[in-house]
């Protein structure tokens, strides 16, 4: 994700701690969210953790694997 030089430093440090105030938000997830630099979090899954979704048509999609 790249953000506009002008914005926020801290924008990902604050969208983190909203998702960490939200309720139900999962606590091994927020654990795997880490530091990384200045400004700057890291979200610290594998390629076999990620699963992408593209919707194709009405109820149809298709997934996407490392």
């Amino acid at each position: 994700m790249t953000f506009p030089a002008s914005g926020d430093v801290a924008f990902c440090t604050k969208q983190k701690s909203r998702l960490l105030a939200q309720r139900g938000f999962p606590r091994t997830l927020a654990a795997r969210i880490k530091p990384a630099g200045r400004y700057a979090q890291k979200l610290d899954l594998g390629p076999e953790a990620v699963r992408l979704f593209e919707p194709i048509f009405g109820e149809t999609v298709k997934e996407h694997t490392a």
